[in-house]
């Protein structure tokens, strides 16, 4: 309900069936990146930030996004790269550049692990 209310540009609508996902998942596990379900709603609430031009929720979701996947998957994972460059250009958006460069600098050794296989989805999705 909430990626058709985003496409459909009602935000509002949107942003009120994400808090209710997220409220649920705090409810069952206590916090809103404990599990996969809490992971995506944020995810969603962060893209859903980001069209909106509100950057510091945005960044808000998004930190959440990569404390969770970091916290639940392999250290080399791909997503987790993923949501470290999703993160990094919301920072970026904002003029945090240093901010930027200081957590790709403190999460180097994630890039070191992966395969050039788990490296292709991070590159095609990079803005050229």
């Amino acid at each position: 309900m909430a990626c058709l209310a985003r496409k459909r540009k009602d935000y509002a609508r949107a942003e009120q069936h994400l808090t209710l996902g997220i409220g649920r998942v705090v409810k069952d596990i206590g916090k809103p990146n404990g599990n996969v379900d809490g992971i995506c709603l944020c995810y969603e609430m962060a893209s859903l930030y980001d069209d909106m031009g509100r950057l510091a929720e945005s960044e808000r979701f998004h930190r959440m996004v990569f404390e969770g996947i970091t916290q639940r998957m392999k250290p080399a994972a791909a997503s987790i790269l993923s949501s470290l460059d999703r993160l990094q250009r919301i920072l970026e958006k904002q003029g945090k550049f240093e901010e930027s460069v200081q957590l790709q600098e403190h999460y180097k050794q994630f890039w070191a692990q992966l395969e050039p296989w788990e490296l292709r989805p991070i590159l095609m999705a990079a803005p050229g």
